[in-house]
């Protein structure tokens, strides 16, 4: 548990720019914070990330970039995470790019149960933005998205040059007053 409500990079790693992680598994992840917040990295650049296995992971926030897994993964050709599991994660956050895995980042082959994300804009049930070519053969399953503005989706609030990417039983919500382009996919 990291309970500091004002600090920003909350996490238990807060900024990495490790070429070579593998085969992690976290779970009871309890994190409060403000921008940057997440379950494991709140800010990666160049990563190269194999095999991540989330459980159980609650991140409150009140700013952007709040991810379950990684707030913020910089979009470099040398940012690479593959294979991601993430089940019964709670993502909530009063700020924008808000997913369940990324606030803002990308990977390829990610599955995702249960997970509840809720947000203001750039909402996801798996990411707020996903990189451009970087969500690719992304599953997720019995889960809740509410955004209460703009740009909320079942898989990313905003993403472009996706695919292979499936979605199952999701509820997708726009419950601000003029939300715009909420949708099952993006």
């Amino acid at each position: 548990t990291l309970d500091m409500p004002k600090a920003n990079y909350v996490a238990p790693v807060s900024f990495d720019r490790t070429t070579d992680l593998r085969d992690v598994n976290l779970s009871n992840i309890n994190i409060r914070g403000r921008d940057y917040s997440s379950g494991f990295i709140a800010r990666g650049e160049t990563l190269g990330i194999t095999n991540i296995n989330t459980s159980n992971v609650t991140v409150n926030a009140t700013g952007n970039y709040v991810g379950g897994v990684i707030g913020y993964a910089t979009y470099y050709w040398t940012t690479i995470v593959f294979n991601i599991n993430a089940t019964d994660m709670n993502v909530t956050s009063t700020g924008n790019y808000v997913g369940s895995v990324f606030g803002y980042g990308g990977a390829q082959n990610i599955n995702v149960l249960r997970a509840t994300v809720i947000g203001n804009s750039l909402v996801g049930g798996v990411a707020g933005q996903l990189h451009a070519g970087n969500g690719h053969h992304v599953i997720i399953t019995d889960s809740t998205v509410t955004g209460k503005a703009n740009d909320i989706g079942g898989v990313a609030g905003y993403a472009y040059n996706q695919q292979y990417n499936y979605v199952d039983n999701v509820k997708i919500y726009g419950i601000g007053n003029s939300s715009n382009n909420v949708g099952g996919i993006t």
